[in-house]
Parts: structure tokens; sequence; C-alpha cells
């Protein structure tokens, strides 16, 4: 499902080019998500932010519908957890390869992940 169609959206970021990558490539469809009442949670490594992203994530932010968590974690792997039954994982800070997929057993164990990550930052 587009992201920008969804009501959900639990996002892992490995920080650097990744967060980058979202707050440019992604932020008009997470910002019309946002706008259909979508809830977006976003945990990124800490990392130093380029200007333009962080003005984005700042905008992005200003709606109480995006929250997003910087953590000293260090994760090599970037993914999104559409409403609870879709993921895209990537293993890179590149947006390919990736493996998009909608097993219950591996969304249900990444939401499971993301719920505890979230939960204890």
């Amino acid at each position: 499902k587009a992201y920008s169609e969804a009501s959900s959206i639990d996002i892992i970021l490995s920080g650097g080019n990744s967060i980058d990558f979202m707050a440019s490539y992604l932020y008009d469809s997470l910002l019309t998500a946002i706008s259909k009442g979508a809830i977006i949670r976003t945990i990124s490594k800490k990392t130093e932010l380029h200007s333009a992203t962080k003005k984005r994530l700042e905008n992005l932010s200003k709606n109480a519908n995006f929250k997003i968590k910087f953590v000293d974690s260090e994760f090599d792997f970037c993914m999104a957890i559409v409403n609870k039954e879709e993921m895209n994982i990537s293993i890179s800070e590149k947006a390919v390869p990736s493996l998009w997929t909608n097993n219950y057993q591996i969304v249900s164990m990444s939401q499971l992940m993301f719920e505890n990550l979230w939960n204890s930052n």
C-alpha cells in the first residue's frame, strides 16, 4: 500500500542517508498520510542532520500524528511497517535492494521489535 494511503507507518532508520531519504523522497507521501489522519512513528540513530532534513522533520513534527525518536542504538537496516500488515526492509542505507512482504509472521515479529524499541526509548 502506498505510504500516502496508510493509516499507520512505523519506521526504523539507520541514520545518515536513510533519514535524508525519508525527509526528501517520502516527505510528500508522509505529509499526505498525516493529513488523512495516519500515525507515523519513526526511530532513528542519532546523527547530524542536514539543514534541509532538519527543516522537513520540524515541519512533519508540527503535527501530533508524527513522532520521531533519536536513539544511540546502531541499526544495520531500515524498515517501514505499513498498517501493521506489510513492510519493506533494507539491509543498507539505500532504497534498493529491499524486501517487501505481507507475511504475517515476519510483519508481526518486526512490529514487536519496533514496539520494544519504541517503548524502551
